[in-house]
């Protein structure tokens, strides 16, 4: 954007409405040095996702997606798949399919399945009843 002739560049500013003041520092603090960001809550750092995608800011953004490798859960599966899907990380988006696939197999609740987006939520019934191939 600075660098482009865009009007961030001739202004010397850059403003992002579609993030709170909270994610675009702690975005920015990211960028840093990750050790002068406290811990934020799962929520907040499926927001920074999104930034780090808008953004373009793919190294950051590839590390968070392998962070959220690890919190895959029943209680965050639905949340985490919707934030993977928005923020275009393929990589979180297929773990998630995979563990939610592993639940409807064993019969394992999760939470806020009605939340999950709707095309993915049918991905994954379609694909309980039969294989769909890559």
């Amino acid at each position: 954007m600075f660098e482009s002739g865009m009007k961030e560049f001739e202004e010397k500013k850059v403003t992002i409405k579609d993030f709170s003041y909270e994610i675009v520092e702690t975005a920015i603090k990211y960028c840093y040095n990750s050790n002068l960001v406290t811990d934020p809550i799962l929520e907040n750092k499926m927001k920074i996702l999104q930034f780090f995608d808008k953004y373009n800011i793919q190294l950051l953004k590839d590390d968070l997606e392998n962070f959220f490798f690890s919190e895959i859960h029943e209680s965050n599966v639905c949340l985490l798949s919707n934030a993977a899907l928005l923020s275009n990380s393929l990589k979180l988006e297929k773990k998630c399919f995979e563990f939610l696939q592993n639940c409807v197999s064993n019969k394992i609740a999760v939470s806020d399945f009605e939340l999950l987006d709707k095309d993915f939520a049918l991905k994954i019934l379609k694909n309980a009843f039969y294989k769909i191939s890559s």
